[in-house]
């Protein structure tokens, strides 16, 4: 009989947290990956004023293992753009990062919050990957 009249997958639950690579991070390496290099380049060439500063310092942030309140709302821009704001505890307050959202990078920033990946790149390593291929 069962406990539960949620099915949430079962008892046995994957603990285990996979190390993403910018590689890895491009659905063109692999199949779990969160945007195409496209999407990327395309995303970054979109970005205006401060966003560029806000996304390198958003993926910084991950790379060091930074907690953030990932209960933000989600808004439109100017330019009809979806994006967060997501505020990372710091030693002495909160930075938060205003982020572009498409589908990829929200699946990113859930598995990330749930401990199913660690990021070991920064922004400019996805960069870097996009642009030579």
């Amino acid at each position: 009989m069962q406990n539960s009249i949620f099915n949430t997958g079962g008892n046995s639950q994957n603990t285990s947290t996979i190390s993403l690579t910018a590689e890895n991070f491009f659905i063109e390496n692999n199949p779990d990956g969160y945007m195409a290099k496209s999407e990327l380049v395309a995303l970054g060439r979109s970005l205006t004023r401060r966003e560029p500063k806000d996304f390198i310092g958003f993926f910084e942030q991950l790379r060091r293992g930074g907690k953030f309140d990932a209960n933000f709302t989600i808004q439109k821009d100017r330019g009809g753009k979806e994006y967060g704001y997501p505020r990372f505890f710091m030693a002495r307050g909160v930075k938060g990062y205003k982020v572009i959202l498409n589908e990829g990078m929200k699946r990113f920033i859930d598995d990330y919050v749930e401990g199913v990946i660690s990021v070991e790149f920064t922004a400019m390593d996805l960069e870097k990957i996009a642009l030579t291929s």
